[in-house]
């Protein structure tokens, strides 16, 4: 489960629950640059709000929807490329049981 279940916020409808980008950066577990990114290219939907406009906010709708379209995994479900076996773990560069160099 998303971190974004911690961040509910009472009493709104989650068309109207707003996260700024750090916050989406957070529960996503990539960083803001990422977030910003995919904001620019249309991937990730948001709103600008303030004068100017230079406020942006990401609706909980969205991203929700952004995790279940991308099957974005949670990052406390992650697994770290020193957990894998195998071909992508030799490709990471990954010991063996014996201390050995598998990936190079």
């Amino acid at each position: 489960m998303h971190d974004i279940e911690w961040v509910k916020r009472k009493g709104l409808p989650a068309s109207l629950e707003l996260f700024t980008v750090a916050e989406a950066a957070s529960i996503l577990g990539v960083s803001r640059k990422l977030v910003g990114a995919w904001i620019r290219e249309g991937v990730l939907p948001a709103v600008r709000l303030g004068p100017g406009q230079r406020l942006l906010r990401i609706r909980r709708s969205d991203l929700e929807g952004f995790i279940a379209r991308y099957q974005i995994v949670p990052p406390s479900q992650r697994v770290r490329p020193e957990e894998v076996e195998g071909d992508l773990g030799r490709m990471a560069g990954v010991r063996g049981s014996e201390g050995e160099d598998v990936g190079r």
